[in-house]
């Protein structure tokens, strides 16, 4: 009874907890007529050049969803609603200047290039010579299922207007070992980086 009595109560606040479904598995059939499977983690990135040369931009998404604790039962009987379509990605940017004067970032502006919501903003960031510059503007409305995003950034560098488009997409479990090796700043003959750069603060 005690067991049972104890079982019941880490159900309770399981459900009151609930759990996070940030990892995907999708399965296919090669043209040999084998399974492959492939398992994505919660993580989305992007990396391009806001000026070419001296400064990179980069883009991570996180995957956010909250499930409760029967949620893979419910999908396993097909029995999940049409929230379980939707889930929210949480945008984290980082300016890298390489270099070894400061610069300033103003009006910032990350849009999702479909859908209608609303554009995620940051005021202005000051970028220190030869460092990574952190801000996390908000969160967007995403699909659950989703392996890319596309989005617009749009900013002021030294008051100079400049924008760029990419795409973020969804990471693999083996991408996940080195995520940022075609990044153009992670690149000869600008990396590695001598001197290093200075990280940001959490």
């Amino acid at each position: 009874m005690k067991k049972r009595n104890g079982l019941a109560a880490m159900l309770i606040v399981t459900a009151l907890v609930g759990c996070s479904a940030t990892e995907m598995t999708r399965t296919s059939i090669n043209e040999s007529g084998n399974r492959e499977s492939v398992t994505y983690t919660k993580y989305y990135s992007a990396g391009e050049w806001a000026v070419p040369g001296e400064i990179g931009l980069e883009i991570w998404m996180d995957h956010e969803k909250k499930v409760g604790p029967f949620y893979s039962i419910q999908r396993a009987l097909g029995a999940l609603g049409p929230n379980d379509l939707r889930a929210e990605g949480l945008v984290t940017i980082y300016f890298v200047n390489l270099d070894d004067s400061p610069r300033r970032v103003t009006d910032i502006n990350v849009s999702l290039v479909r859908g209608a919501a609303e554009p995620l903003e940051v005021e202005s960031l000051e970028l220190a010579p030869r460092s990574v510059t952190k801000a996390v503007p908000g969160r967007f409305p995403i699909s659950n299922y989703g392996t890319e995003a596309a989005v617009s950034v749009q900013f002021r560098i030294d008051d100079l207007p400049l924008s760029t488009s990419t795409t973020l997409r969804r990471l693999t479990h083996a991408e996940l070992q080195d995520p940022r090796k075609d990044f153009p700043y992670f690149q000869a003959p600008y990396y590695p980086f001598d001197p290093p750069l200075a990280m940001p603060q959490d």
